[in-house]
């Protein structure tokens, strides 16, 4: 599980994401759009062109990890605006 404490930085990848990609493409992307590595610090956020999921890229412990989380379009509203709030 994911332990929020422990991020720091929010990056939310603009645009529509192939909701395909695995880990390494999103890595690809990440390096592309934000000019970084993903590290324990980040997460990064991607939105599919149905916007009705989103997909994490994180690190959990050792390894890079990649997860989706399908939504209600009310609900992934809600998240969207909530991490808006939070963020630096």
């Amino acid at each position: 599980m994911l332990d929020f404490s422990q991020i720091q930085n929010y990056y939310i990848a603009c645009g529509y994401t192939d909701m395909r990609k695995q880990i390494d493409g999103l890595v690809a992307v990440v390096e592309l759009q934000f000019g970084r590595k993903p590290d324990e610090t980040s997460i990064f956020l991607f939105c599919g062109r149905r916007a009705d999921r989103i997909k994490a890229l994180y690190w959990e412990g050792e390894r890079l990890r990649a997860a989706l989380q399908a939504a209600g379009i009310r609900q992934f509203q809600i998240a969207w605006i909530s991490l808006r709030r939070t963020g630096p």
